[in-house]
């Protein structure tokens, strides 16, 4: 018996659609390997599914700053010198996730080592 490969790709890409698929890079899949591998490059320090004060995180790499800025323009708070910018505070995931704006000037809080902060 003679097998035609030709045959069994086209019917294992129907079974399997995604096996044969590479994200591009106009894709979300994409955006979000990118945002990964550049989150486990820029810092350590982050540590994945802790949360954390913009201000923590600013003053333990200056990176921060621009990302935390832009993840809040894309809220539409653009204004990089907005106080709020240090009381926000963002999970550890694939890419960091706003969680809030905490209020006023000292409300949000470090937890601790090993511990999320947390809103005053």
């Amino acid at each position: 018996m003679q097998l035609n490969l030709g045959n069994l790709i086209p019917a294992a890409l129907l079974l399997a659609p995604g096996a044969s698929a590479a994200p591009s890079f106009l894709s979300p899949e994409a955006h979000n390997i990118s945002s990964s591998l550049f989150l486990a490059s820029a810092s350590t320090y982050c540590r994945l599914n802790l949360h954390y004060c913009g201000w923590n995180l600013m003053n333990v790499d200056p990176e921060y700053k621009r990302r935390i800025s832009s993840k809040l323009c894309e809220r539409g708070m653009c204004d990089p010198s907005d106080p709020a910018i240090w009381n926000s505070l963002w999970n550890c995931g694939a890419d960091l996730e706003f969680i809030s704006i905490c209020g006023g000037a000292y409300s949000c809080a470090d937890g601790g080592s090993g511990r999320p902060d947390y809103c005053k």
